[in-house]
């Protein structure tokens, strides 16, 4: 969101950590939710709904904290904003696109990153107002 140039409006997150019976454990997600508090405080956006999942672990080892943060935003002039896409409009995703980025792919042409599709991505006619 503040990578495209738009204005938060709200935020919702995703906390997920091993058993809170862990102090370790609970002092993770108290300083998750601190932390999340105080930056939304501080860019006064309102924290509009989440969730909370504890107990994800394998016996006695609990999952790295995994906090997720979504950020609800909006572009006064949907023209000026910064755009991050990776297909036209009415593309799927291209799985070999992902290979590519993050495996290097396997040399096929399918594998490569096209950057004509991803300018294509950023063209305003993608946009009418908000992006569907």
């Amino acid at each position: 969101m503040a990578a495209t140039g738009a204005r938060p409006l709200a935020v919702t997150n995703c906390l997920n950590f091993g058993s809170p019976e862990d102090p370790a454990v609970m002092w993770q997600f108290a300083e998750a939710v601190r932390g999340l508090a105080d930056g939304c405080a501080a860019l006064g956006v309102p924290v509009t709904g989440g969730n909370v999942s504890f107990y994800n672990q394998t016996g006695t080892v609990p999952i790295h904290p995994t906090p997720v943060i979504g950020v609800l935003g909006v572009h006064d002039d949907v023209r000026r904003r910064l755009c991050l896409a990776f297909g036209a409009e009415g593309d799927d995703f291209d799985p070999g696109l992902h290979e590519a980025v993050q495996h290097e792919g396997d040399g096929s042409e399918g594998s490569k990153p096209s950057l004509a599709i991803t300018s294509a991505g950023c063209s305003p006619a993608r946009w009418n107002g908000i992006r569907s």
